[in-house]
């Protein structure tokens, strides 16, 4: 398997548990942290509750990691088959990933977000899912996980499940943090590419799909996505997306994927979207929402002028 890890990779921990399985495990649950010591505990916690799931390793990465994160995914592990390690790296999410696949004992693998929890049903429902496809994906739900900062979602719908996996161009991808794959995967196109600080789990699942590896929804594996803490950090964080996605779509045309058309590529859609958002804007999640949504289309016409190429 050829996927780039940079710096030295070192274990920190390994439970009795893990021990005592001696590497037999199904599937690899894996959570790259940094310093998340407000959240970490939580996301560990939740694989605590699963039911029905077969025999899963926790596999945490240490990540640039400055504070008690380590101590805090020991003492919610307890009783998992969980090993920690750590990367020496600048930080950044490609590497970690890459050492997510490189040291995961399974064959097969997902990835958590180390400020997500998930359901009951999470493992059991990505393992069933990749008996039948190399590549998955969870499905988002913000509102229980959010609902405290904003009661309103209380009442809203959960996200469409028909949505995932997201498309462009035709062409599956999702968040790096809803993604399960099979050995497979990584072993014919290799991992993500460590020069891309961000959005490099686009680039990778564009370059699965131009190798035959179509993404596919598990509807019954939840994630629950923490909202950013302000808008002020969500429309920073969706400026990164949208610049990262147009440098992923620039290198998904090496595998083939087609350019937009012109209209879309002017942004038609993504600013009537935005308008539309704007007009229905009615309480705080609705700011939040759409001053998340400026930032992503922001990014987009600063990734086209920076890559030169128009995609709005």
């Amino acid at each position: 398997m050829h996927v780039p890890v940079v710096g030295t990779v070192r274990e920190l921990y390994r439970s009795p548990e893990h021990e005592a399985a001696a590497g037999d495990f199904d599937i690899t649950v894996t959570v790259c942290f940094a310093s998340n010591r407000d959240t970490l505990g939580e996301t560990v916690t939740s694989l605590q509750h699963q039911r029905g799931a077969p025999r899963f390793e926790l596999l945490l990465v240490s990540n640039a990691t400055h504070d008690d994160s380590v101590e805090i995914a020991r003492e919610a592990s307890r009783g998992l088959p969980t090993r920690i390690v750590e990367c020496e790296s600048a930080g950044y999410d490609s590497n970690a990933r890459n050492v997510c696949m490189v040291e995961s004992a399974a064959a097969k693998t997902v990835f958590l977000d180390a400020d997500d929890t998930v359901n009951p049903g999470y493992v059991a429902a990505m393992s069933a899912a990749l008996d039948s496809s190399a590549m998955v994906t969870a499905i988002w739900d913000s509102r229980s996980i959010n609902a405290d900062r904003f009661p309103q979602l209380r009442g809203k719908p959960a996200d469409d499940a028909s949505r995932w996996p997201f498309r462009h161009q035709g062409w599956t991808f999702a968040p790096a943090g809803t993604l399960g794959f099979r050995r497979e995967v990584p072993e014919t196109i290799g991992g993500f590419d460590p020069e891309l600080l961000f959005g490099a789990n686009n680039e990778w699942c564009f370059r699965a799909y131009a190798a035959g590896f179509e993404i596919a929804a598990a509807p019954d594996a939840i994630v629950h996505y923490r909202l950013r803490p302000s808008a002020r950090q969500a429309m920073r964080q969706r400026y990164r997306w949208g610049v990262s996605e147009v440098a992923a779509a620039q290198r998904a045309e090496q595998y083939g994927m087609p350019r937009r058309t012109r209209l879309r590529a002017m942004g038609v859609g993504t600013y009537g979207r935005l308008l539309a958002r704007l007009v229905r804007v009615r309480d705080g999640y609705d700011v939040y929402e759409f001053l998340s949504a400026a930032g992503q289309a922001a990014g987009h016409v600063t990734g086209s002028l920076r890559y030169r190429r128009l995609d709005l």
